[in-house]
C-alpha cells in the first residue's frame, strides 16, 4: 500500500469514528445497580419451597444473581480495590513445600487435576499431548478430557434441580435440557436445549466485581485457646449464620449489593495435607487471600480458570534496559534469539513484561466505567476445525436420585487449538534443532496420553515450559486493538464494508499498515501492551453459509496475516509487547512463501510446515500469540467511542504441561460514560 493510499485511509477512518448525534442515547435494561429487590420474606413460593426469585431478573433469565454485576458495581470496585496490581490465585493451590518433586517445576501451583481422587465418583482429568507428525512434523496439540465439578469450579445453573419437582432455575424443566454425548456445531445448529441456563452465559458476561473473603480458619482458630481448628471440615457440620456475622464483625468489611462472597473453610488445605480424597467442596485456593479484593473472573465457554502465581522474580522488568531487536544474540543459524533475556531458567517469556506496576497502571487508567466485554468465541467454534483438529464433545451427565432427575456434570472433550486459543510454549520447536524456547529439547517433553491424576507423582519433565506457568501468572494489562477492518473499510452503497482483501485467501498485512491505523486510531504503543490484530476471519465467517464454513476444513488453509519480515519482527521486538492476538486462525499470512522464515516460529514456536532451514523460530521471544479471538463486539464498542485501549484480563486452564489453552479472556473497557453490560 502506497504513502498516498494510507494517508487517505487514515482520513477516511478518523471521519468515520466520530460521534455522530444521538448515537449515545439508547434505551437500556434494567440497571440493578440500584433498582429495588425483594427481601427473601418478600420472594414467593414454588410449590413447597419459599424464597423463590424466579421472574425477579426477568421470565428469561439465564444470568440470575450475577444480573447484579452491572457496569457501576465493576468500575466501584476497580476503583477502590485494585491499587497495587497484585493478584492472587483462587484455584486450589498445592503448596510448594509439600511437594519438593514440584517445587524444580518452576511453580506448579494449582494445576487443573487436584484434587487427586474426585469425589462424588467424577473421573479424573486427562491429558493427550499429541505430536502431529507426519502432517506437521513436531508440532504439539494437547485434547483435554474433564469433568467440569473434580477440582475447582463454578456450578452452573445446569448444576442442580428442585429435585423432587425436576424442575431447573426460571422453571426449567428437567427434561427440557440436553444429556448424552453431544458433538457441539455452530450455534446456527445448536438446539435450544443445548444452551438453556448453561455457562455460556456467565462466560460472556464474566464475573468481575469486589470480592470479600470471610475466613473461617482464621476467626475460629483465633477464638481457640490452643490456636486450632475447633472443628474436622471432614466432618458434617453446619456453620451458622451468627458465626458468618461475627466473622464479618471481626474482619471489618461492609456488604454491598453485588459483593462476591468467598468463605475460607479449609477444606483445600486439609485435602492438601492429608494427601487422599474426600469431604466435598467447589475447592478454591482461599487460603492465599485475605481482605476485599478486586475479583475478576470470566468463565471460558465450558470452563473456570483463573490464577496468579506470586513468582518473585530478580528484576523488575517495568522499567528494566531491554535488548533491541538487532542487539538479540543467534541461536545457531536463527537470528533474534531471546533466551537468557528473562533468565536461563525463564519460562514466561514476554509475560515477565505484566509486572504489578505495569498492571496497577492499566487497571488505573482503563478501568473507568466497568464495562465488560469477552473475547471467546464459544468452544464449538468453529464447527469444523482447520488443520485436521477435532470439534470438541461435550457428555451432559443426568444423575438420578431415587429415581428423580437430580444434579448434572459436564464432561468435555476438546483440542485445546481446535478454536480461541493462546498457542503456549511446548506448541512448536526450533523444527531443524528439535529445541523449543529458552533450548529444552523436545525429547525431554512427554508425549500420548497422560493420566494426572496424583501431582506427587508428576515427573519434572510434564511441567518444563507447560501452559500452566501463564494461567500462574496470568496475562493481564492493557490491551490495545488494531483495528484493521475498520481501518480499510469504505462505506459501500449498502452500508456494508467491503476490506482490501479476503481475510480467508492469502494477504500480508504490513509495518506500515499497522502504524498507519494506530496513528488514525490515536494509539501509542509502550512496553507490555498486549497488542490485538482484528483481521477479519470472524467477521467473515459469521456472514458465511454453512457450506461455506464447513468447505474450511476442506481446502488447504489460506489467511491473511501479519507479513514475514525482518521490519515485523522488529516491530514486534522493539515495542517489547508482552503478547500478541488476532482473530485469525494463524497470525500471519498463510501459507508462508516458501522460502520465507514463519513469524510463528520468531515469536514463540508454531509453525505448520516446514519451508526454508533458515526458519525463524518464535520459540526464540516466548510471546503468547492468540488465534481466533472473537473481536466483533470489541470492536464495536471501541468505535463507539472512539477510544481503542482497555484492561485485559486473561486466565488460562491450568494445564499442567499444556501447550495451549483457551483464552478465558475478557476486556473492561475505558469508555466515556458507563452503559449496562453490553454482554
Amino acid at each position: 500500500m502506497t504513502a498516498k493510499r494510507l494517508s487517505l485511509v487514515v482520513g477516511h477512518f478518523k471521519a468515520l469514528l466520530r460521534p455522530k448525534d444521538g448515537e449515545n442515547d439508547k434505551a437500556h435494561k434494567q440497571d440493578w445497580t440500584t433498582a429495588p429487590l425483594p427481601l427473601f420474606d418478600a420472594l414467593p413460593a414454588f410449590k413447597n419451597f419459599p424464597g423463590c426469585a424466579w421472574g425477579v431478573w426477568g421470565a428469561e433469565d439465564e444470568l440470575g444473581t450475577v444480573n447484579l454485576l452491572t457496569d457501576a458495581v465493576v468500575k466501584l470496585a476497580a476503583s477502590e480495590e485494585i491499587r497495587l496490581g497484585r493478584s492472587v490465585g483462587l484455584n486450589w493451590c498445592v503448596p510448594r513445600a509439600s511437594l519438593p518433586s514440584l517445587r524444580l517445576a518452576h511453580g506448579v501451583d494449582r494445576p487443573l487435576n487436584f484434587p487427586e481422587k474426585p469425589m462424588f465418583a467424577r473421573k479424573a482429568p486427562e491429558i493427550n499431548m499429541t505430536v502431529r507428525e507426519p502432517r506437521e512434523v513436531g508440532v504439539r496439540d494437547d485434547e483435554i478430557h474433564i469433568n467440569m465439578q473434580s477440582g475447582t469450579q463454578w456450578d452452573g445453573l445446569r448444576h442442580v434441580p428442585i429435585i423432587e419437582h425436576e424442575v431447573f432455575y426460571n422453571n426449567t424443566p428437567a427434561d427440557a435440557l440436553t444429556r448424552g454425548i453431544i458433538p457441539l456445531p455452530d450455534s446456527a445448529k445448536v438446539d435450544p436445549a443445548h444452551a438453556k441456563l448453561g455457562i455460556q452465559h456467565w462466560a460472556t458476561h464474566g464475573i468481575c466485581g469486589r470480592g470479600v473473603l470471610l475466613d473461617l480458619v482464621a476467626y475460629q482458630t483465633s477464638l481457640s485457646v490452643d490456636k486450632t481448628l475447633p472443628y474436622d471440615p471432614w466432618l458434617t457440620r453446619a456453620i451458622s449464620l451468627a458465626q458468618v456475622e461475627a466473622c464479618a464483625a471481626a474482619q471489618g468489611p461492609k456488604f454491598c449489593r453485588g459483593d462476591v462472597l468467598l468463605c475460607a473453610s479449609v477444606l483445600s488445605r486439609s485435602i492438601t495435607r492429608r494427601r487422599v480424597g474426600g469431604g466435598y467442596g467447589d475447592f478454591c485456593g482461599d487460603r492465599a487471600v485475605a481482605g476485599d479484593e478486586m475479583l475478576s473472573l470470566s468463565p471460558t465457554s465450558l470452563a473456570p480458570a483463573y490464577d496468579k502465581h506470586p513468582i518473585t522474580m530478580s528484576t523488575d522488568w517495568t522499567t528494566a534496559p531491554l535488548p533491541s531487536y538487532d542487539e538479540l544474540p543467534a541461536f545457531k543459524n536463527f537470528p533474534g534469539c531471546a533466551w537468557g533475556v528473562w533468565g536461563t531458567d525463564d519460562q514466561l517469556g514476554t509475560i515477565n513484561l505484566l509486572t504489578d506496576a505495569v498492571v496497577q497502571r492499566g487497571a488505573a487508567e482503563q478501568i473507568r466505567t466497568g464495562k465488560t466485554v469477552s473475547l471467546n468465541w464459544p468452544l464449538n467454534f468453529p464447527s469444523k476445525p482447520m488443520f485436521g483438529r477435532l470439534p470438541p464433545t461435550i457428555n451432559y451427565i443426568q444423575k438420578q436420585r431415587e429415581g428423580r432427575n437430580a444434579s448434572r456434570d459436564d464432561e468435555i472433550h476438546i483440542n485445546t487449538q481446535s478454536g480461541s486459543q493462546w498457542d503456549g510454549l511446548r506448541h512448536f520447536p526450533i523444527l531443524e534443532h528439535e529445541t523449543f524456547y529458552n533450548n529444552t529439547p523436545a525429547v525431554d517433553l512427554p508425549h500420548g496420553v497422560i493420566p494426572i491424576d496424583d501431582p506427587e507423582q508428576i515427573d519434572a519433565s510434564m511441567t518444563r515450559i507447560g501452559i500452566q506457568n501463564w494461567a500462574n501468572h496470568g496475562i493481564c494489562g492493557r490491551g490495545v486493538l488494531l483495528d484493521l477492518v475498520a481501518f480499510h473499510g469504505q462505506s459501500a452503497p449498502d452500508g456494508s464494508d467491503v476490506l482490501p482483501y479476503d481475510p480467508w485467501t492469502t494477504h500480508a498485512i504490513t509495518v506500515a499498515e499497522l502504524e498507519a491505523c494506530a496513528e488514525a486510531q490515536q494509539v501509542e504503543f509502550r512496553r507490555g501492551d498486549i497488542l490485538i490484530l482484528r483481521v477479519g476471519f470472524t467477521r467473515r465467517y459469521y456472514a458465511a453459509t454453512q457450506e461455506e464454513r464447513d468447505g474450511l476444513r476442506g481446502k488447504p488453509e489460506t489467511f491473511a496475516g501479519i507479513e514475514q519480515s525482518e521490519d515485523m519482527r522488529r516491530f514486534l521486538w522493539n515495542n517489547h509487547f508482552a503478547a500478541i492476538a488476532s482473530d485469525m486462525p494463524c497470525m500471519e499470512r498463510w501459507p508462508t512463501p516458501e522460502g520465507v522464515p514463519h513469524m510463528h516460529q520468531t515469536i514463540i514456536g508454531q509453525v505448520f510446515q516446514l519451508c526454508s532451514p533458515q526458519l525463524t523460530p518464535y520459540s526464540l521471544w516466548g510471546m503468547p500469540i492468540g488465534e481466533m479471538f472473537d473481536l466483533e463486539k470489541l470492536s464495536q464498542v471501541c468505535a463507539e467511542y472512539n477510544r481503542y485501549t482497555f484492561f485485559v484480563s486473561s486466565w488460562p486452564l491450568n494445564i499442567i504441561g499444556g501447550a495451549a489453552s483457551p483464552p478465558n479472556a475478557a476486556v473492561c473497557a475505558h469508555l466515556w460514560q458507563c452503559f449496562p453490560c453490553i454482554n
